[in-house]
């Protein structure tokens, strides 16, 4: 589905859920691909990328070990994209899956095992990119055990579709929290009508 197919359903917020494919050509890339699904749509827009920035920005995450499911060339991408958000890259680990399907596969006690191996003092968050990869079952276990915000693909694209529908802001959507601080803020309640989002690795 494209952007225009979104515009008969009239959401209220768009998304585009998508890691690898927001980040894949750099930041301009990323900045111009939600201007144009916005002026496509006429909503407020965000992407999972750009999801990653503002969540570790929020943190004041100054450098970030990335724990990566996808090949060495698109890991590096990824992390050449946070560089451009002045996001330094303390730690990047590929895992080299070929696909998505394989990313979901993966045991979850890999990426527990890769951010053991990449703590340090010098790391103030944890970053897990793609959409494939269920990790919301990462985040509690990786922070009591390392004391450390843990950032997810969908966990980010979550928070961003809720600030932009007004549900809350990024800070309040719950999702950040270690073992010093269960949570940043509570959010306002609200009601949110249509959501759209497009999900991919």
């Amino acid at each position: 589905m494209s952007a225009r197919g979104l515009v008969p359903l009239n959401p209220d917020v768009v998304l585009w859920a998508c890691t690898s494919g927001s980040f894949i050509a750099g930041r301009a890339w990323a900045e111009d691909q939600v201007k144009g699904i916005a002026a496509v749509t006429g909503k407020p827009t965000s992407s999972t990328s750009i999801a990653f920035v503002n969540a570790a920005r929020h943190l004041g995450a100054k450098r970030v070990a990335v724990l990566a499911s996808y090949p060495e060339r698109t890991s590096k991408a990824f992390g050449s994209f946070l560089q451009e958000h002045d996001i330094g890259v303390s730690h990047l680990q590929w895992m080299d899956a070929p696909g998505g399907r394989d990313a979901f596969l993966m045991p979850l006690e890999r990426f527990m095992k890769a951010a053991r191996e990449a703590d340090g003092p010098e790391v103030d968050a944890f970053l897990v990119p793609d959409t494939a990869i269920a990790g919301f079952p990462l985040i509690g276990p990786l922070e009591r055990e390392l004391g450390k915000p843990v950032l997810t693909a969908n966990q980010v694209a979550w928070i961003a579709d809720g600030g932009v529908c007004g549900l809350a802001s990024a800070a309040s959507l719950c999702c950040f929290r270690t073992p010093k601080r269960r949570a940043v803020t509570r959010g306002r309640s609200s009601t949110v009508t249509k959501c759209a989002a497009r999900t991919s690795a």
